[in-house]
C-alpha cells in the first residue's frame, strides 16, 4: 500500500482508496481490494409471470368462495378449499419452473 497525494486537497491518502477521506475527491483506486462487483439481473419470462398471476387469482377466488360460504349458507361448498389448494400447488409449480428455466 503506497501513499499518494490527493489532487484536490493535496493530503496523503492510500492508493487503494476510491475517494479522498478529507474532501471526497475520486482518485480512481479500488476500495474493495481488487474484486469487481457483480450485478445479477433476473430474466423471468412473461409466461412464468402469467402463471404466477393465474395461481394467485385461483387462490383468491377460493378465499372469496370460502368467505361467502361461511356467512350464511348452511353447508359450505368444497369448491373454495379445493381452489385454494389448487392455486397453492400451481404457485409452487410455477416458482419451481421459474427457478429451473431461469436464464
Amino acid at each position: 500500500m503506497a501513499l499518494i497525494n490527493c489532487p484536490e486537497c493535496n493530503k496523503q491518502i492510500s492508493d487503494k482508496a476510491a475517494a479522498c477521506p478529507s474532501c471526497g475527491c475520486p482518485v480512481g483506486g479500488e476500495a474493495d481490494s481488487g474484486q469487481e462487483s457483480v450485478q445479477t439481473i433476473e430474466k423471468t419470462g412473461k409466461k412464468w409471470k402469467r402463471g404466477a398471476a393465474l395461481s394467485l387469482g385461483v387462490m383468491f377466488l377460493g378465499i372469496i368462495l370460502m368467505a361467502r360460504g361461511c356467512t350464511g349458507a348452511s353447508e359450505m361448498s368444497p369448491l373454495g378449499p379445493f381452489l385454494i389448494v389448487l392455486g397453492f400447488g400451481l404457485f409452487i409449480a410455477n416458482r419451481a419452473g421459474t427457478w429451473w428455466h431461469h436464464d
